[in-house]
């Protein structure tokens, strides 16, 4: 499972069939990593996607954060210091939608439908991640996102494998072959993903 702390919810923000944004109410220091696999429970089926980028600033864009602290204090040094900050900053969340998941076992195809805005959004499970990753079923999906560069993909292999314990050689293994066949006419980008992927 992804191991990243969740002081708040994260909830959608505006979601289509292929991606999902989502949102914390305030700033977070540890949301979910690059390729981290998460769930979305509610709405007619469970939709799961890979983390392609996370982002953090004012809640408000056109009114940029002002520098606040004094020389040598840290990050956390100057949150302690200013702990209202926290409340005019936001982390945001962009998810590209890689399975669902109705009545069955997760499936490595586009939901049916969005997820609901505001539904809450949470870590796929490790048995959740083995099914809908298994073989590298996962990868044509992200590769015809066009959102997920080689170091998105290279980083959603290596949360996969994680789940896979003893068996992520195994999964390794299984990924490339997937990768080698989607991917036998562009050999430089197999090889940059595949170095990523250990």
């Amino acid at each position: 499972m992804t191991a990243f702390e969740e002081p708040e919810p994260l909830r959608i923000v505006a979601a289509s069939l292929r991606a999902f944004d989502c949102s914390y109410p305030r700033y977070v220091e540890n949301p979910p990593p690059l390729g981290a696999i998460l769930a979305v429970r509610e709405g007619p089926c469970v939709v799961f996607g890979v983390v392609v980028n996370v982002e953090s600033g004012p809640e408000d864009p056109t009114r940029p954060l002002q520098p606040l602290g004094e020389p040598g204090q840290s990050a956390a040094d100057v949150m302690r210091a200013h702990p209202h900050i926290r409340q005019l900053l936001r982390t945001r969340v962009r998810v590209v939608a890689c399975g669902h998941a109705t009545d069955g076992g997760p499936v490595p195809l586009l939901p049916p439908l969005p997820p609901p805005l505001l539904a809450r959004v949470e870590p796929a499970t490790p048995e959740e991640t083995r099914a809908l990753t298994a073989g590298g079923r996962f990868l044509p999906l992200l590769l015809a996102a066009s959102e997920c560069d080689d170091a998105v993909i290279g980083a959603a292999i290596r949360t996969a494998r994680a789940t896979f314990g003893d068996d992520g050689r195994s999964f390794l293994v299984e990924a490339g072959k997937e990768l080698a066949r989607l991917l036998r006419a562009e050999p430089a980008r197999l090889t940059t993903i595949l170095r990523m992927a250990v």
